[in-house]
């Protein structure tokens, strides 16, 4: 199981549109209106993400601010390893290094990051780790808190189960020396990571505790609902493997339900725990069907398919397939 998140289930965007940036009378863009950087995302089109931060580097420039500009163009960089072209993220990142502005502190913080980021994404966890190690020491050293905990955050996706801990305790001591700071936007998603650390070193008990702490931090953020039926799905998916399918399966099926309700989301990953948790308590029947609505998303997936082959055999099985 993959250390971040699940796929399709975390394609996780801090905000899908924004406006372009507006203009004077006399054709001139103003600071204030500039697009904020969080709000461009939308992590599940890479493409179009590249679109809108090209066009703030270029409003950026035309108001006279090339170190926003330069922050800008580190998030096409990561774009493309969000589409696994490592190569052109690595140049992009040569391009804002080289620049005037690679010494900013936050344009540094930003470009560490990335490059940090697209080690982690190509397979090269330890060569990644001292990248967000010195991104988290800028970061905090010149009051960005937000991306010093990115920096925490992303050291503990590329660290082993012990330093994750460390990690993540790290977290805690810095937001606790820095009150109302935005640095504990990072909580939810780094007890989410730990809690499926802890799971694939079958550590059930312990994955609970992360996952019960990770769904009450994304209940209490504005717009994290999402984030909150899916710590759900992965609360229940622990409850199943330590033998509680009784209390997991009413979870589960209210957080499909929602998930259709609310995003207009069939979820094959929350259907398979329903067809496992029915088959567990004797219902063939609405495991079948469950079963079956699973195997037949499940196989369009080529993740899955390549990397959960026991999983998927066993949902076919399951359905009568």
């Amino acid at each position: 199981m993959r250390k971040f998140w699940i796929a399709a289930l975390f394609a996780i965007g801090l905000g899908a549109c924004s406006n372009d940036a507006d203009q004077s009378s006399n054709g001139t863009i103003e600071m204030t209106e500039l697009s904020a950087i969080r709000d461009l995302w939308d992590f599940g089109d890479p493409a179009v993400s590249e679109t809108r931060f090209r066009e703030l580097a270029a409003d950026a420039e035309a108001a006279g601010n090339g170190a926003y500009a330069a922050e800008a163009m580190t998030q096409v960089a990561r774009t493309f390893s969000l589409r696994r072209d490592f190569d052109q993220a690595n140049a992009n990142l040569d391009m804002v290094d080289g620049g005037a502005f690679g010494e900013v502190p936050v344009v540094r913080v930003r470009s560490l990051l990335e490059r940090g980021r697209a080690l982690n994404s190509g397979g090269q966890p330890d060569a990644a780790l001292p990248h967000f190690e010195e991104a988290y020491e800028i970061a905090a050293a010149n009051g960005e808190d937000f991306l010093a905990g990115d920096a925490l955050h992303m050291a503990g996706i590329a660290s082993d189960l012990e330093s994750e801990e460390r990690w993540l305790n790290a977290l805690v001591e810095f937001v606790a020396a820095n009150p109302d700071t935005p640095a504990d936007y990072w909580f939810a998603a780094m007890r989410n990571n730990l809690g499926w650390s802890f799971f694939s070193a079958e550590r059930y008990d312990d994955a609970l505790a992360q996952f019960r702490l990770s769904r009450d931090a994304y209940a209490e953020m504005d717009g994290k609902r999402y984030e909150t039926l899916i710590a759900d799905y992965s609360t229940g998916r622990t409850m199943r493997f330590l033998g509680e399918c009784a209390e997991a399966l009413p979870l589960q099926e209210a957080t499909y339900a929602a998930l259709e309700a609310e995003f207009e989301t069939q979820d094959e990953y929350v259907t398979e725990e329903i067809a496992l948790c029915r088959a567990a308590l004797g219902n063939a029947e609405g495991a079948r069907e469950a079963a079956a609505i699973a195997f037949a998303k499940f196989s369009e997936d080529s993740w899955f398919v390549e990397n959960e082959a026991e999983r998927l055999e066993a949902l076919r099985e399951l359905s009568g397939n």
